[in-house]
């Protein structure tokens, strides 16, 4: 009886297996460089846009959850472009594209994380949009979401500066599509190689709807991990789509006369000078 009983629980338990098995293979999820080729809705990103990027992430939503994903990056022939198979009804989608090393994680509209919690230059497209029985073909233009430090370096580099780190508080590497704004407090480090020669650093965070501003502490350290210099920034604005330019003495030394002056990029909207 026991043994019968046993051999019951076992088959029991392979059938369960061999439910689930069948029911993430028949997942509507789309993962990977691909569109289906039975497709009735295209988003289609401009070439001119598409190539600000390494990775462009279109999910597709409806009813509150994620119907369709696929991540593209841009050595892809049909990088910008997304295929999907959609029944009659209404959708939402969100497109982001950024230059991180691994794909976004879009695991709700409010909710876009990225590899490593690491914030690049970020754009969004965020829109309900309904599908009938017609092919629909969506051009979608996204806009950038993160804001920008730059760090300008005006005395000279010692040769023993080995590297530079970025902690900072007061924005958020989490963003939230539907506003546009980043939706966590989050605490953020970046590090850099330093270069003699190189006076620009750059660091980039979502900023938050209410103009929250940030507080910035820059390390830098030699071989070994001495620190050869520290300088604590507070309330330094940031702002969606503009750069935050810092000019200043690093080390406390002469300004270096070969130092270049920064140049502006004309792609974002604006820039803010601090002081400090």
């Amino acid at each position: 009886m026991r043994k019968t009983y046993l051999i019951t629980l076992i088959i029991f338990a392979l059938t369960l297996i061999s439910c689930e098995k069948f029911a993430l293979e028949e997942s509507d999820d789309t993962t990977g460089d691909t569109s289906e080729s039975n497709g009735n809705v295209t988003l289609r990103m401009p070439e001119a846009e598409a190539s600000h990027f390494k990775r462009i992430t279109f999910s597709i939503f409806r009813n509150g959850g994620k119907v369709k994903n696929i991540n593209q990056q841009s050595s892809s022939s049909t990088f910008g472009t997304a295929t999907f198979a959609l029944t009659e009804g209404d959708y939402q989608v969100v497109v982001i594209g950024h230059n991180g090393e691994g794909n976004a994680t879009v695991s709700s509209p409010e909710k876009i994380t990225f590899d490593n919690n690491k914030t690049t230059d970020t754009f969004c497209y965020y829109e309900s949009f309904h599908v009938t029985e017609d092919n629909l073909q969506k051009d979608v233009t996204p806009h950038r979401v993160t804001g920008m430090f730059v760090l300008h370096i005006k005395d000279a580099i010692p040769s023993t500066a080995k590297t530079i780190k970025f902690y900072y508080t007061g924005g958020s590497s989490t963003l939230n599509a539907t506003t546009g704004y980043g939706c966590v407090n989050s605490r953020q480090t970046e590090e850099r190689e330093m270069n003699p020669q190189q006076k620009d650093y750059r660091i980039y965070t979502l900023p938050h709807s209410d103009a929250k501003k940030l507080h910035i502490i820059i390390t830098v350290y030699d071989q070994q991990g001495n620190t050869i210099t520290k300088k604590d920034l507070k309330d330094v604005e940031i702002k969606q789509n503009n750069q935050t330019i810092c000019s200043l003495n690093l080390f406390d030394g002469e300004e270096d006369g070969s130092t270049a002056d920064f140049h502006f990029d004309p792609t974002w909207e604006g820039y803010i000078e601090a002081e400090f």
